[in-house]
């Protein structure tokens, strides 16, 4: 029954996917350009053959998306596996390092089995159990392990470490017996990732990072001669340089493959192996898909069971042929629309594989140290530490838990005992009995109550968390056929943040779409932030102090009509509707204020933090807006700078710019796009065209009932502030003049 209704899921999966060729076919090439130099490098770090990475992002190619449900992500190796990886091969391959990866291949066979039992019981729903503070400690652990077994690579120096903690410590004295030469090639490495990242460059930004990393140190190789064993004097001292600086591949690729041993599996570390790799892929797979759910501008939901299947069955072959675990962890970026960009990609790995030993050869292993540390720095970056801060002090003491006793015991220790904390600090905050408090842990304490009048009344009693939050959903689900709900928490003793995010920002969007949905009774909470989806348990009343700049801009609000809010907030939902924040994630705003043009024109102005990319590889960026609620309907447009700092949304960009000949200036600033050029050139009247071409230049965007105005990428001083309200107020009168003339015309007309 199971297999049947599984298999009916994927047929109707299959069929709606269908490919869009020219979108899927250049992502697919732009990933795979990124793709290779990662797997190769996450490969050599975890101390297995170079191959092995890549044969996983092939069979995770061929075979997961033929099985998987989510749309914009790729399959092949994690950087998060290299830790296991290592530990399997320590301490079940007593020295012999081809041995114990034998036996990991084995334990991910074993694991890929547990993951297709997992998908096929539909147990993809106990995603939700998984702490957001533990995976960020587990994440952000890994990271910094990554981090301290690839600097030593980075630097061309010897490591005397033997465990993590040694590994870290190790860092600053890495610096002073490093070999310059090395870390020459990984300085360049690192400016030229930095230099992708930050630049506006069009030309730049075409071509990948780890592109242009793996093009330099190549040419460096060459200069080097890295080819022939020598030495080079620098400093005063000599310095050894030679092929063991560089990848080594051999001439027949199919001399990687190795087969699982299963000889060890009575061994325990064998079964805690298969623990690992099955929590690992599990966990980064759940948030992975949820993330970029998130950004999915088609709006389409994953299905985790079917993920973790595919994960589990493109494993299994992926081991038999000696590669690494496959993964859903990588989104796919470069414009990608469906998941055969996924499968394209492998197709282009199997090409390149026949002409590896060609061009890999010349590969310094200090470039793909170098991607492997970006990729620890994402899974450790300081933003990580400074989101969770802000969602609450009891979520920071979790992260730095768990990722503070990976470091000392182990993942499988670290998981334990960020749970074990979590657990702790709720039950401490809740102000129950301990057996109260795991009674309402494991059965919450839910009262449903059905009215005649088409509503649904659900109360909860004790405790609602990440352990018991199944059952609220469904719960909720099952309302999904009624007018009204509405979930009183006004006796709920504590509600974690699990819940909150998912009651903030998914409920209405995936289990109750069509129903008006009200949460009543979290006024009388406490919290220690105040984020929205900070546990809440008693109540709080404090009000920030105001910076200078806040003042400024509070007084300013007041000049132009307005009121003023310094408070963050996360209500964010009015700016979703701009093709601009389709893709860009936002975090938060603040700095709000309100008012009114002219009687007619409602004005709103914020500092927004959004991002670009998802998940680890997102990169934040700040900007100053203002939005115009126009009192009248406007055609959907971009308007932006030919060569501006920002890119139009993903729903516009398909549109071609539109000129304007009797005002090639503006033409040639401007790009302008949208659906229909007719109603753009009735909109856009000379009068505005002037008005614009005697402004410098913004981003200018039209939903057909608002227009959001930036003008750059960070946040506005107080003098740009006021010039931005002052182009805003003139920008409404041309519109207001406009919309009379062309309502007087069509009342003579």
């Amino acid at each position: 029954m199971i297999g049947q209704k599984f298999r009916q899921e994927w047929r109707s999966n299959w069929l709606q996917a269908k490919p869009s060729w020219q979108e899927d076919g250049v992502a697919a090439f732009s990933m795979a350009m990124v793709t290779i130099p990662l797997c190769l490098g996450i490969a050599l770090a975890s101390g297995v053959p170079p191959m092995a990475g890549l044969f996983s992002a092939i069979m995770g190619g061929l075979i997961a998306t033929l099985f998987r449900s989510s749309q914009l992500t790729m399959n092949g190796p994690a950087a998060s596996l290299i830790v296991v990886t290592l530990s399997c091969i320590e301490l079940l391959g007593d020295g012999n390092a081809l041995a114990g990866f034998r036996y990991f291949l084995a334990a991910t066979v074993v694991a890929g089995v547990f993951l297709m039992l997992f998908g096929l019981l539909r147990l993809g729903r106990y995603g939700d159990i998984f702490s957001r503070s533990v995976i960020y400690g587990v994440l952000g652990a890994i990271g910094l392990i990554i981090l301290g077994k690839q600097m030593p690579v980075a630097l061309g120096a010897e490591s005397w470490a033997l465990t993590p903690m040694e590994s870290l410590e190790e860092i600053p004295e890495l610096f002073l017996r490093q070999n310059p030469i090395v870390g020459l090639i990984t300085l360049g490495s690192v400016a030229l990732l930095v230099l992708q990242a930050y630049t506006k460059n069009r030309w730049i930004q075409m071509i990948p990072g780890p592109v242009w990393v793996i093009g330099f140190s190549m040419i460096m190789a060459y200069v080097l001669n890295l080819d022939e064993p020598h030495t080079v004097e620098a400093m005063g001292q000599s310095f050894a340089l030679g092929p063991d600086l560089l990848v080594n591949l051999p001439e027949d690729i199919w001399e990687n493959v190795v087969y699982p041993d299963f000889s060890k599996w009575d061994h325990f570390y064998f079964w805690q192996i298969v623990v690992t790799i099955t929590l690992i892929v599990s966990i980064e797979t759940v948030i992975s898909a949820k993330a970029m759910d998130k950004i999915d501008p088609l709006g389409r939901q994953t299905n985790l069971n079917k993920d973790l299947f595919a994960c589990g069955l493109s494993s299994i072959f992926s081991a038999c042929i000696g590669g690494l675990p496959v993964i859903t962890a990588v989104p796919m970026y470069y414009g990608a629309k469906t998941k055969w960009a996924n499968l394209f990609q492998a197709l282009m790995l199997v090409i390149f594989v026949l002409f590896l030993p060609v061009f890999a050869k010349g590969v310094p292993l200090a470039a793909l140290a170098t991607l492997l540390i970006f990729t620890a720095y994402k899974l450790a970056s300081p933003k990580i530490f400074k989101d969770t801060f802000r969602l609450g002090l009891e979520q920071f003491v979790v992260l730095i838990s768990t990722l503070l006793m990976i470091l000392f015991n182990g993942l499988l220790w670290g998981i334990a005992f960020g749970f074990a904390v979590t657990i702790f600090l709720q039950y401490s905050q809740s102000n129950l009995e301990f057996k109260q408090f795991w009674r309402y842990l494991l059965r919450p304490d839910i009262q449903v109550e059905e009215r005649a009048d088409g509503q649904i009344y659900v109360a909860i009693k004790g405790v609602i968390n990440f352990i018991n939050i199944l059952q609220l959903k469904n719960t909720l689900r099952s309302a999904n056929k009624k007018d009204l709900l509405i979930l009183d928490l006004s006796n709920t003793r504590l509600v974690d943040s699990a819940v909150l995010e998912y009651l903030n920002e998914e409920v209405e969007r995936y289990d109750l779409p069509n129903l008006n949905f009200d949460i009543i009774g979290l006024d009388a909470h406490e919290t220690s932030s105040r984020h929205p989806n900070a546990m809440h348990v008693l109540p709080e009343n404090k009000k920030p102090q105001l910076t200078k700049r806040q003042q400024a801009l509070g007084e300013l609000a007041e000049a132009k009509s307005g009121q003023f809010w310094p408070e963050l907030s996360w209500e964010v939902n009015m700016l979703k509707q701009f093709s601009f924040f389709q893709t860009r994630p936002i975090e938060y705003k603040l700095n709000m204020a309100k008012g009114n043009y002219q009687l007619f024109f409602e004005w709103e102005s914020c500092d927004l933090t959004f991002a670009q990319g998802a998940l680890f590889n997102a990169q934040a960026y700040h900007s100053s807006i203002i939005l115009l609620h126009l009192p009248f309907n406007a055609p959907l447009f971009v308007l932006e700078a030919e060569k501006g700092p920002t890119k139009i949304g993903a729903q516009l960009s398909v549109y071609k710019d539109v000129n304007f000949r009797s005002h090639p200036q503006f033409s040639h600033r401007y790009l302008l796009r949208g659906p229909s050029e007719k109603d753009m050139r009735e909109f856009f009247d000379t009068d505005l065209l002037d008005f614009l071409e005697s402004q410098p230049t913004h981003y200018i965007e039209s939903n057909g009932t608002m227009i959001f105005i930036m003008h750059q990428l960070r946040f506005a001083s107080l003098q740009e502030m006021r010039e931005m309200h002052n182009f805003a107020e003139e920008l409404s009168k041309k519109l207001m003049l406009s919309w009379r003339k062309q309502t007087q015309a069509q009342l003579k007309s």
